[in-house]
C-alpha cells in the first residue's frame, strides 16, 4: 500500500460525492468501482477519479481506494446522506490529523495569517510543496461544518460545540458537489438550462426581428445563437 495522503486533496462537500452516489444509485449498497465512477460520469482511473476515492476515504466517508473493486459506504458516510446528521459531519472533518491539529490550536481565535498557518500546518507533517493546497482544502471544510465563522466582521475558528450548534440550526448546509470541470460543457450547459427553467415562472416572450428581405441565411442564424446563449446564460 502507499503512504497515506496527509490530507484529503478534495473539501467535505466535494469528496461527498461517493457517498451520495452509492446511497442513490446502490441503496447504499457495496457498489463495484468501475459502476461507481460509470454513474458519476467520470472515468474511473483517472487522476481526479483517484484523489476523490482518497478524500472519501480520508474523511471516513466510504472504504476502498482506486486499487479494490468494490467501494462501501460507512456509517459516517450513511449519516450524511440519509439524514445530513451535523455530528458526522464534524467528525468527517476532524478526522484529518492536520485539520484536527489546526483547529484545536487556533480553537476560539482569530484565523491566523496565511504564512503563520502555513508554518503550523509543516510542522504537522504536511509537505512543504503541499502546505498551501492543503489549507485552501482546510478552509472550505471547516466554513462548511461551520468551524469557521465570521464573527462580529472577523473569521474566527470556534469550538466543535459551537459548530455544532450552528449546523442543527442550518440542516442544509451540506449539499455534496460535483466539480463542473468533470462534465463535457455542452451538458453542463444543457442541464443548467434545464434547472433554471424548472426554477422559473412561467413566461412567455414574443421576439420580434426585422431583417431586409436579401438578408442571408447566416445572419439568422448568428442571431438565434446569440439568443439562446443570452438565455442559458446563468447570470
Amino acid at each position: 500500500m502507499g503512504r497515506k495522503s496527509p490530507f484529503p486533496p478534495y473539501d467535505l462537500n466535494e469528496a461527498l460525492l461517493i457517498a451520495r452516489t452509492i446511497w442513490e444509485k446502490n441503496a447504499g449498497k457495496p457498489m463495484r468501482r468501475l459502476t461507481l465512477f460509470d454513474a458519476i460520469g467520470r472515468s474511473p482511473e483517472s487522476g481526479p477519479s483517484r484523489q476523490l476515492l482518497t478524500a472519501s476515504s480520508g474523511y471516513g466517508l466510504t472504504q476502498g481506494s482506486f486499487h479494490v473493486e468494490v467501494i462501501r459506504i460507512t456509517e459516517r458516510g450513511q449519516a450524511i446522506v440519509q439524514r445530513n446528521d451535523p455530528q458526522a459531519k464534524l467528525d468527517a472533518v476532524l478526522e484529518v490529523d492536520a485539520f484536527r491539529a489546526f483547529f484545536d490550536n487556533y480553537r476560539n481565535a482569530a484565523l491566523p495569517s496565511e504564512t503563520a498557518a502555513l508554518d503550523f500546518l509543516k510542522e504537522q507533517r504536511v509537505p512543504e510543496k503541499s502546505a498551501r493546497a492543503c489549507l485552501e482544502t482546510l478552509l472550505k471544510s471547516g466554513e462548511q461544518v461551520a468551524l469557521i465563522q465570521e464573527i462580529s466582521g472577523t473569521k474566527r475558528v470556534v469550538s466543535s460545540e459551537h459548530a455544532l450548534e450552528e449546523l442543527s440550526k442550518a440542516p442544509g448546509l451540506l449539499l455534496p458537489l460535483q466539480p463542473e470541470s468533470e462534465e463535457p460543457a455542452q451538458v453542463t450547459s444543457a442541464r443548467r438550462f434545464e434547472e433554471k427553467a424548472k426554477r422559473s415562472l412561467s413566461l412567455n416572450i414574443n421576439i420580434q426581428i426585422h431583417l431586409p428581405a436579401d438578408a442571408k441565411p447566416e445572419i439568422y442564424e448568428i442571431i438565434f445563437k446569440n439568443i439562446r446563449e443570452q438565455l442559458m446564460d446563468e447570470g
